[in-house]
Parts: C-alpha cells; sequence; structure tokens
C-alpha cells in the first residue's frame, strides 16, 4: 500500500551525535472514525532541505503506528461469545 503525507514533526531529543529524535502525530476524522498515526524515528540535521522537509526514506528507526477508534473499529474486535468459543475450543 501506499501513503503520501505531509506531517508536521516535533524534536523531542538530541542524541550526542547531534542527530535528531522526532515524533510526529495527525488525527484525522474518516466516516465518523478518528484515525490516529503517530510517526517516530531519527533523523540527520544535514538531510532536512532548504524548505524544512525531510524524505520518508531518510528517517531511521522510522515507527509508523496508526489506531483508531469509532463504529469501524468496534466492528472489528471480537465479541465475548466469540473469546469465550476460542478459549474454551482454540482450533
Amino acid at each position: 500500500s501506499t501513503l503520501t503525507a505531509y506531517i508536521t514533526a516535533r524534536v523531542i531529543d538530541v542524541m550526542p551525535n547531534n542527530n535528531l529524535v522526532i515524533e510526529a502525530k495527525k488525527e484525522i476524522i474518516v466516516n465518523k472514525e478518528k484515525q490516529v498515526a503517530v510517526l517516530t524515528g531519527i533523523i540527520r540535521p544535514r538531510d532536512i532541505s532548504y524548505d524544512n522537509i525531510i524524505e520518508s526514506n531518510k528517517i531511521a528507526d522510522m515507527q509508523i503506528k496508526f489506531s483508531g477508534k469509532g463504529p469501524v473499529s468496534a466492528q472489528t474486535r471480537r465479541g465475548w461469545l466469540s473469546w469465550l468459543l476460542g478459549v474454551i475450543w482454540p482450533f
């Protein structure tokens, strides 16, 4: 899959070698579903362009976490009966 977006990040730590630890968060509401994307990683100051942009392929240890809360997320969770049957009969 492909994700194309601009997201603003903050520097949350400066490492001893002057690399920067960044974190970015973006909240999106789609079909009454609140989705949150959190990006973390390490960048080198020299990789930041003159217009203050860095490409994702220059982010080390990058992690992107998506989470959602709303009617779509509620439908993807197992109900109590399904959980109970999984405990009793795990096949």
